[in-house]
């Protein structure tokens, strides 16, 4: 017998299947909801006015996603059914990339594993985690840029380096301030390439080392251009409107106070430590540097949130995290190999750029990549054939009771907004 098997049933063994019968779970969520979150008719909206007519409007939110709505709606013919399309896809290709991802680095068994867990897991299974389609959809360009990064990182070649600019570029579009995550890697990459350049007499530029800079540098200039080009207030960042973005900078204090967000109570509760926006021209580097300490208070009362809302169920259920960690700690081997410092970069820095901003759980998650990928490859570990599939069983039966409770929730809420 083989007893590297996790079920003897072929069906639960077989990624096909599970891919399959995933794909299947997210479209009658996403259907029998009939409801989209609240926040997809703003994107809707702009989309109509973005691309419908020549009238400038306030951009409220980045046009990366309401363009991408606008085109599958001329596709189906309808925003709503574009909106579903897109969690669906969106959700089943970021389990399809993490089972490629995980059987490429350890074998199939900790990959199967992993979709298994995928089935309900509530970050990316249901509709009411994200209050928009949007971060199902930026979760999953930001899954398939890291794992053709990690494939650009081992093999150079043409393929690779296209594969990994789109998914890049995709998930900037989705959310812009993914720039300052990519802007890492690409500093990374080079740095490291750039080092094996000098120490290798061979080695040589090649023009594909110019296509992430540029493209990268092009996109921001572009998006820029265009919302200050479609906006009604002209003064634009590379991430959207100016005052959307500090206001978005300063809504900690709202949440501080435990009040519902408004402009007006953002504003006036932030003055006393920044000014107005127009004093510092609604820009957040200058308002940072106005009181780096209180930006540093702001920072640590962040990080305390994201320390209390990781282990929320519609991010990481706490039952999750020992195996997180016995992934980390298997057999005493090194935490910090390349590896788990790449793939813990790409869940852990995402968010640590939202510590200028707000934490909250719709934020956060960009977490679920390491936390999925080293939680299978822990479970795989186990050694007892019968204690791992009562784990995996356990786990999976969990995921459906937090999906079912949401689920219902978002029903009885009516998708208000």
């Amino acid at each position: 017998m083989n007893q590297e098997k996790l079920f003897r049933n072929d069906l639960l063994n077989s990624s096909t299947f599970l891919l399959s019968l995933i794909l299947v779970v997210r479209s009658i969520t996403v259907f029998t909801l009939d409801c989209m979150p609240p926040m997809e008719s703003q994107y809707i909206f702009m989309a109509e006015k973005l691309f419908g007519s020549d009238e400038k409007i306030y951009i409220s939110f980045a046009p990366g996603y309401s363009a991408f709505l606008f085109l599958i709606s001329k596709l189906t013919g309808s925003y709503k059914i574009a909106s579903y399309l897109i969690f669906i896809f969106s959700s089943t290709g970021f389990c399809f990339v993490i089972y490629k991802w995980i059987k490429e680095k350890y074998d199939s068994n900790p990959a199967i594993i992993a979709l298994l867990l995928l089935f309900f897991f509530p970050n990316s299974a249901i509709t009411y985690t994200g209050y928009s389609h949007c971060i199902v959809a930026a979760l999953f360009f930001l899954t398939l840029a890291c794992y053709r990064y990690w494939k650009l990182w081992r093999n150079e070649t043409t393929i690779n380096h296209i594969t990994f600019i789109f998914s890049a570029l995709a998930a900037m579009a989705l959310r812009p301030e993914m720039v300052l995550f990519f802007i890492f890697l690409m500093f990374g990459f080079y740095f490291f390439r750039l080092t094996n350049l000098f120490s290798c007499i061979r080695s040589k530029l090649t023009w594909r080392l110019l296509l992430f800079p540029a493209l990268l540098f092009s996109f921001m200039l572009i998006h820029k251009s265009f919302v200050q080009s479609r906006n009604i207030n002209s003064n634009t960042t590379v991430f959207s409107d100016a005052f959307y973005s500090y206001r978005s900078f300063i809504s900690v204090y709202c949440f501080k106070q435990g009040e519902i967000f408004t402009d007006s109570l953002s504003i006036a509760l932030s003055v006393p430590h920044f000014g107005t926006p127009e004093q510092n021209d609604n820009s957040i580097l200058k308002a940072m540097l106005h009181n780096p300490f209180e930006v540093l208070k702001n920072v640590t009362y962040n990080f305390t949130q994201a320390l209390k809302l990781i282990p929320h169920p519609l991010v990481v259920p706490f039952f999750l995290l020992p195996f997180f960690g016995l992934g980390l700690f298997y057999k005493e081997k090194k935490v910090f190999t390349d590896f788990n410092l790449f793939v813990l970069s790409a869940g852990i820095i995402p968010i640590l750029i939202l510590f200028l901003f707000i934490v909250t759980v719709k934020y956060l998650s960009a977490i679920t990549i390491p936390v999925i990928i080293i939680s299978a490859f822990g479970i795989s570990k186990l050694e007892n054939e019968s204690l791992k599939r009562r784990i995996v069983s356990f786990l999976v039966f969990s995921f459906f009771i937090i999906s079912a409770v949401y689920f219902i929730s978002f029903l009885q809420a009516g998708a208000r907004g």
